[in-house]
């Protein structure tokens, strides 16, 4: 028959305890308990990337922030066309023109007259003078007439250009938040990261005389001490 119990390490323990024994501790290669969470293991996780997450986020932000200045200056230069004003402003420029060329018209042809009365070489540079001046304002009368023609239909397709600049933006600025942010966070992770060799060193010394000790609960201490547990809880 037998025994309700079996002798160790020279005492009586029950050979079926009542109560689940401890789980026993899952060992690495090198004996290790890997149940025990260490800094080593934790600080290569989450340091190790920081010198390549801080390059990028260096060289991205500047991009994003140019590439963000570009559409809001876009915005802010086509921001007279979504309302009235601009179409008020193109007619007045075009009536000012009109005007401008009208009357320096009627000047060419007084001094036309009077050169042809008065033989005078005062008049004459005077006259070519106001012509240069005539051929000028024509070309821009001509400009400002095709951009009255075509300011309906201008705006029409600078509303739409900016409705897609602007979700752009948004997008943008949500990209430049999120690389500032990045940003931060690898300044502060780079001084952990600075000491990381460190504290990696000191895991790793502390694994090491993990291992001349051996595992948990393999000593005869702690043989005993569980022995004295089962015998507590029977």
């Amino acid at each position: 028959m037998l025994s309700d119990y079996v002798e160790v390490d020279g005492e009586e323990v029950p050979s079926q305890p009542s109560v689940e024994l401890a789980k026993e501790p899952e060992l690495s290669e090198n004996g290790v308990d890997q149940e025990q969470i260490t800094c080593a293991t934790y600080c290569y996780h989450t340091y190790s990337d920081i010198k390549q997450r801080f390059a990028s986020a260096r060289s991205q932000l500047p991009l994003i922030s140019a590439r963000l200045k570009e559409k809001t200056e876009y915005l802010e230069s086509t921001r007279d066309f979504m309302n009235d004003d601009a179409h008020i402003m193109a007619k007045k420029q075009l009536h000012d023109l009109t005007t401008a060329v009208d009357k320096k018209n009627n000047l060419i042809h007084g001094l036309r007259i009077l050169l042809r009365i008065f033989d005078a070489t005062d008049v004459e540079q005077i006259l070519i003078n106001h012509e240069a001046e005539l051929k000028k304002l024509e070309v821009d009368q001509a400009a400002a007439k095709a951009g009255f023609a075509a300011l309906p239909k201008n705006a029409a397709e600078i509303r739409d250009s900016r409705a897609k600049v602007k979700m752009e933006v948004d997008e943008l600025e949500a990209q430049e938040r999120a690389w500032r942010k990045e940003l931060q966070q690898c300044g502060a992770e780079e001084k952990a990261l600075q000491v990381w060799e460190k504290v990696h060193s000191l895991c790793l010394c502390g694994l090491s005389k993990m291992k001349e000790k051996g595992p948990p609960g393999d000593s005869p201490e702690s043989r005993r001490s569980v022995a004295r547990a089962r015998r507590k809880f029977t």
